[in-house]
């Protein structure tokens, strides 16, 4: 991480939270938050069930709803002058310098249309080199195989008519679409980046999501889902072990960690 000085200025870019109308206890407790933070914010009603109960796709109901409820956000952004938005889960913990990516996109690493904030498990992952920093100091690496969860990003606008065009027919949930080098296309056209250390906390592990899916037993992304999927994979993770093999990748710690 980069020690750089910083101070909250204007904030320029607009700000979604995904909830849930039976969740107002989130609400509550994220919009404190954001209060504090002097962040202005706009509420996203989250898809439920049952406005996706004639979907028949790859998914489970709660990943299409959850899917929708990001779409919904990204269509607010281009409803706006703006280039970019900060998309929020209402179930994250949010570090004290996260206003300050807000201050327009000139800090971008150029090609990215996705910056990943939050990393659910806290663990190591192997990433590409560092391509930049945050305007806080927080290192920047290129995502070159999966990260899991979509509870604090920043998408231009190209990225979100792209996932929105994408998800008229989707095929995969909204984390794996966007920050999935693995299975995703998506992911591979928009090269995400991630912020190390972490910038907000997203227990996976706790969301109504993955309670779901531990219900459904499914645990993880099943290749079968997609034609060319275990290819794709396949080729990902030889890519990555080239670029391991030449110290272009490595494993990187990537914890939450609010700057003092």
């Amino acid at each position: 991480m980069r020690r750089v000085a910083h101070a909250v200025a204007d904030v320029s870019l607009p700000v979604y939270v995904i909830n849930l109308d039976r969740r107002p206890d989130r609400w509550r407790t994220i919009s404190a938050r954001l209060d504090q933070l002097k962040m202005r914010v706009t509420r996203v009603p989250a898809f439920r069930h049952l406005d996706v109960y004639r979907y028949r796709g790859p998914l489970t109901m709660g990943e299409m709803a959850c899917a929708m409820s990001h779409c919904a956000a990204m269509r607010l952004l281009l409803e706006t002058e703006a280039p970019a938005a900060l998309i929020l889960e209402d179930d994250v913990e949010l570090a004290s310098d996260i206003p300050v990516v807000l201050n327009g996109v000139d800090w971008w690493p150029e090609g990215s249309g996705l910056i990943k904030l939050d990393n659910p498990y806290g663990k190591p992952r192997v990433m590409g080199g560092s391509v930049g920093a945050t305007p806080s100091g927080r290192d920047l690496y290129r995502i070159v195989l999966s990260q899991a969860g979509a509870g604090a990003y920043l998408v231009d606008r190209h990225a979100a008519e792209t996932v929105i065009e994408a998800f008229v027919d989707p095929v995969l949930p909204i984390d794996v679409a966007l920050f999935s080098q693995r299975y995703s296309t998506i992911a591979r056209a928009m090269r995400p980046v991630q912020a190390a250390p972490a910038m907000a906390f997203h227990d996976h592990e706790g969301s109504d999501l993955q309670a779901e899916r531990l219900m459904a037993g499914r645990h993880k992304i099943r290749a079968s889902r997609r034609p060319g999927m275990i290819a794709m994979s396949m080729a990902q993770k030889i890519r990555v072990f080239g670029l391991r093999m030449i110290g272009r990748a490595r494993k990187y710690p990537l914890p939450f960690r609010d700057l003092p």
